[in-house]
């Protein structure tokens, strides 16, 4: 498997999402759907394969009031499980498939149980694998450019 510095490439699709790219633009060609939640805008991007095998339904969330909707710039993906049973579930599938495909994580923190924060820096990608509490269990899980 290879990471790109260029773009994210949806597996078995010839959907590349550039990084760096205004998300208006990405999303006008390749998304499925667009949430304006008051404090946030979410654009959809479906169920799609990553990273060497891994499902996901996939999002990118930008805060509404953080800069200019036409300044927005592709640097992340997301995939959310809330509820104890999900969120655990994915937690335990997606770690399995990072270690198999990448290793041990290059940071854990686990310091605030159950909370934890796993972060895989590969090349010029980070890989967050983010559960905690917050009236139930929740997991959101990251791909994005390094800063």
């Amino acid at each position: 498997m290879t990471i790109n510095s260029k773009h994210l490439e949806f597996e078995g699709t010839d959907i590349k999402l550039t990084w760096g790219t205004p998300i208006e633009q990405l999303h006008s060609d390749f998304g499925t759907g667009k949430q304006e939640k008051g404090d946030r805008t979410i654009y959809e991007w479906g169920e799609h394969t990553i990273l060497n095998g891994l499902t996901l339904n996939l999002t990118s969330m930008f805060w509404n009031f953080q800069g200019k909707p036409n300044e927005r710039i592709f640097r992340k993906l997301d995939f959310w499980a809330v509820g104890d049973k999900p969120a655990i579930d994915w937690f335990d599938l997606i770690s399995g498939h990072l270690r198999t495909n990448f290793g041990e994580p290059t940071q854990k923190n686990e310091e605030n149980l159950p909370d934890k924060i796993w972060t895989w820096d590969i090349d010029c990608l980070t890989l967050t694998l983010n559960f905690f509490e917050q009236h139930a269990y929740k997991l959101c899980f990251s791909v994005g450019i390094s800063e």
